[in-house]
C-alpha cells in the first residue's frame, strides 16, 4: 500500500494498493475535498480496517490534515439466545459497509476465543443491517465463542467475542417402558389406575410423559390426554372400549417427534344388563306367597334384595298377611355387570274373608226383601248364598256391605248364606 501526491479523481493524490508482483493495482482513496486534505506525503498505515496518514495540503486551513479512511466493514455481535444441548442462535448488525459493498455476513464460532471464518461459520446474505444465525451440531455442556463477521472486497471484519455454554445432552429414550395390563369393566365405571411396570431407557436428560387414548383400535386414532405428565395415569369413567398408551421424551426436546412409546393396553367396556321383569306373587291366608323376576338378557342371573339400593340378599317370599316388597337385580354371568336399577316385586298374602248377614224380616207372600252381606278381607270377593235349595254365586263383589234383593215363596222358611274369597 502506498500514496501519490498527484492524480486521482480530483488530481490531488491517492492511496493505492499493489501486489508485490506488480499486479492487483487498486485505488483505495482519492483526495480532493476540504475534509480529508490533499497531497498525502507520508506512508499510510492500516489498522483495524482503517487507513491512517497525513497530507501536506487541504483541510480547513489548507496546510494539511491527519486523515483516516474506513476500508473494512463495521459489525457488532448480538447476544446468544435459544441455547440447547446441540445448538444456539446468534447474529449481528453491520453498521458500516466500509469502502465497498458487503458480500457476506454471518457468525463464526469455535471452542477457542475469537473465532474466524476459518472456523465453522454461517452465511446470512449480504448488505448492512441486522441478521440472525442458527448454529448447529454443537457438543453438549461445552463453552463456545462466537463473533459476527462481515466481508467486503477489502477483507473481513469481526464483532466482539461472545461466549456461551450449551446445555446438557438431550437424547430421547430408545425404549418407552411398559404400563399396566388389560382390564374388563362395566360401562359407566372407571378402570384401575394404570401403573408403570418398567421405566423408559436409553435417554439422556429428564423424562417427560404424555398419555394418549383411542376408541378406534390399538394402532390408530390416538389423541392426547391433557395434563398427564406422569409415569402413571388414572382414567375417569368409560362408556366404550378404549385403548391407552404412554409417550415419553426428555424435557429438553421442543416437540414429541421421536418420543418413545409404551405398550398399548385395552380397557374392554361391557354393557350393563337391563332391569329384570317383575312377576308378583299372591297366596291365601295360611299359605306362603312367592314373587320373582325374569332376566331380560341371556346368561343373566337375578338376585333379590331388601332395599332398592344396598340392602341384603333375601328370598322374595312371605307368610304374613299383607304385602311385602323386594327388589330384583340382574347380573351378567360372564362380565359380572349388574343392572343400573332394581325392579320392585311384591308378594301378597290375602286375609281369610268373613261374612255376616243381616235383614231378617217377615213379608207378605211374593213380596221382596233386602239381605245385607257385610264382608271382611280383601276385595274382590266371590259370594255364594242359597235359599236352602239352589246356590247362587256372585263373582267380583268389590264393596262391602253388599245388598241383594230376594222374593221368597210362601213355602220357603229360611235362607242360608256362605261366602269365600277367590283369587
Amino acid at each position: 500500500m502506498g500514496c501519490a501526491d498527484y492524480g486521482g479523481a480530483y488530481g490531488k493524490g491517492t492511496i493505492y494498493s499493489l501486489g508485490t508482483d506488480g499486479t492487483g493495482f487498486e485505488v483505495l482513496h482519492c483526495f480532493g475535498n476540504t475534509i480529508d486534505g490533499a497531497k498525502p506525503w507520508c506512508k499510510p498505515y492500516l489498522l483495524n480496517g482503517k487507513i491512517y496518514g497525513m497530507t501536506s495540503a487541504g483541510g480547513d486551513y489548507s496546510v494539511g490534515v491527519i486523515f483516516s479512511s474506513q476500508l473494512l466493514p463495521v459489525v457488532t455481535t448480538s447476544s446468544v439466545t435459544n441455547i440447547i444441548y446441540n445448538g444456539a442462535d446468534c447474529g449481528g448488525n453491520v453498521t458500516d459497509g466500509g469502502s465497498d459493498a458487503i458480500t457476506a455476513r454471518g457468525v463464526c464460532y469455535s471452542t477457542d476465543p475469537n473465532p474466524t471464518v476459518s472456523d465453522p461459520f454461517t452465511s446470512n446474505g449480504n448488505g448492512t443491517g441486522t441478521f440472525t444465525s442458527s448454529m448447529s451440531s454443537l457438543s453438549s455442556s461445552t463453552v463456545y465463542h462466537v463473533r459476527a463477521y462481515a466481508t467486503n472486497s477489502y477483507g473481513t471484519a469481526y464483532g466482539s467475542d461472545v461466549s456461551f455454554t450449551t446445555t446438557a445432552a438431550c437424547t430421547n429414550p430408545t425404549w418407552g417402558g411398559t404400563i399396566g395390563s388389560d382390564e374388563s369393566i362395566c360401562t359407566g365405571f372407571a378402570p384401575s389406575s394404570f401403573t408403570s411396570t418398567a421405566t423408559a431407557t436409553g435417554n439422556t436428560g429428564t423424562l417427560e410423559y404424555k398419555w394418549q387414548q383411542s376408541v378406534t383400535s390399538s394402532s390408530s386414532s390416538f389423541s392426547d390426554i391433557t395434563s398427564t405428565n406422569s409415569s402413571t395415569y388414572t382414567s375417569g369413567t368409560l362408556t366404550q372400549t378404549t385403548w391407552f398408551k404412554r409417550l415419553v421424551r426428555v424435557d429438553c426436546m421442543s416437540d414429541w417427534i421421536g418420543a418413545a412409546e409404551s405398550n398399548v393396553i385395552q380397557i374392554t367396556v361391557n354393557a350393563l344388563p337391563g332391569a329384570p321383569t317383575a312377576v308378583n306373587g299372591t297366596a291365601c291366608y295360611g299359605n306362603t306367597a312367592s314373587a320373582s323376576a325374569t332376566a331380560t338378557g341371556t346368561g343373566e342371573t337375578v338376585s333379590y334384595y331388601t332395599l332398592v339400593t344396598g340392602g341384603i340378599l333375601t328370598t322374595p317370599t312371605t307368610s304374613s298377611a299383607g304385602s311385602a316388597t323386594f327388589y330384583a337385580e340382574s347380573q351378567n354371568n360372564a362380565t359380572g355387570c349388574i343392572s343400573t336399577t332394581r325392579t320392585p316385586i311384591t308378594a301378597t298374602v290375602f286375609l281369610r274373608p268373613t261374612v255376616s248377614v243381616s235383614g231378617s224380616t217377615t213379608i207378605i207372600n211374593e213380596q221382596s226383601a233386602s239381605v245385607t252381606f257385610t264382608l271382611t278381607g280383601t276385595a274382590p270377593w266371590s259370594l255364594t248364598y242359597t235359599d236352602g235349595t239352589t246356590p247362587v254365586t256372585e263373582n267380583h263383589v268389590n264393596s262391602s256391605p253388599h245388598v241383594i234383593t230376594v222374593s221368597p215363596r210362601l213355602s220357603d222358611s229360611l235362607y242360608k248364606y256362605v261366602t269365600y274369597k277367590v283369587k
